[in-house]
């Protein structure tokens, strides 16, 4: 899929919820990925991952 010359790889997972109740559900689900390895996004968690990219107030954490 990201085999195509000058295609940016993408490696950050984005994880919303729309309901308050499924907020529990939401920092499971991305503790899951990132412990798999995965960078995730949540707005219940802020910003979570495997590595840190230095972005500034919306930085990723290490695991």
């Amino acid at each position: 899929m990201n085999d195509a010359i000058g295609q940016t790889p993408r490696d950050v997972i984005f994880l919303s919820h729309a309901m308050p109740e499924d907020t529990e559900f939401a920092v499971w689900l991305g503790m899951q990925l990132a412990n798999a390895g995965y960078r995730v996004w949540s707005e219940a968690t802020q910003l979570i991952g495997a590595s840190d990219s230095g972005a500034g107030s919306n930085k990723l954490s290490t695991q």
